[in-house]
């Protein structure tokens, strides 16, 4: 234990790290929002299906 201690005290002892300065903030441009209408529009190639179907079926028989 009495080592443990001693070891410590001399670590906890030495020379502070040498100062290193933080490296200067990169430099950042913005560019001014433009400001115009759009016109909406969706477009799409292919189809479309649903991932669950359901068959409906009549469970008499004859026509109303």
């Amino acid at each position: 234990m009495a080592c443990f201690l001693g070891f410590t005290a001399v670590i906890g002892c030495s020379s502070p790290p040498p100062n290193v300065e933080p490296p200067e903030p990169p430099t950042v441009t913005a560019a001014h929002p433009v400001k115009k209408k759009l016109q909406p529009w969706l477009k799409f190639n292919g189809r479309a299906e649903a991932v669950n179907a359901v068959d409906v079926v009549p469970e008499v028989t004859g026509e109303s």
